[in-house]
């Protein structure tokens, strides 16, 4: 993804976990946020609910999941997309321009 994103012109952060991208956002600031919500040390609904107390303004989330119930817990987080696992790489850039453009 990481790739495919930098391809199209994006800079792309990576953390191993939500602890470490919370950090990292802190320190480079993103204009989107494709968050994977079963991540370990901090999940993506705690990273979330962290992120948005600490950063203003927030930038708009993405939420990546292979869960039947993707939509729903997109809406948990507030975020502005949602990626069902497995999705085209057509999908992740087009889920990424419309965030950052409505961001």
């Amino acid at each position: 993804m990481a790739a495919v994103l930098r391809d199209a012109g994006y800079s792309v952060d990576a953390a191993e976990n939500g602890a470490a991208a919370l950090e990292q956002a802190e320190r480079n600031p993103p204009c989107a946020i494709l968050l994977d919500m079963r991540m370990p040390i901090m999940d993506g609904w705690e990273f979330a609910a962290q992120y948005r107390q600490r950063s203003e303004p927030a930038a708009p989330i993405i939420v990546m999941t292979a869960a039947h119930d993707a939509q729903i817990r997109a809406a948990q987080v507030n975020a502005v997309g949602v990626l069902a696992k497995p999705f085209d790489l057509e999908d992740l850039l087009a889920v990424v321009a419309g965030a950052i453009h409505r961001a």
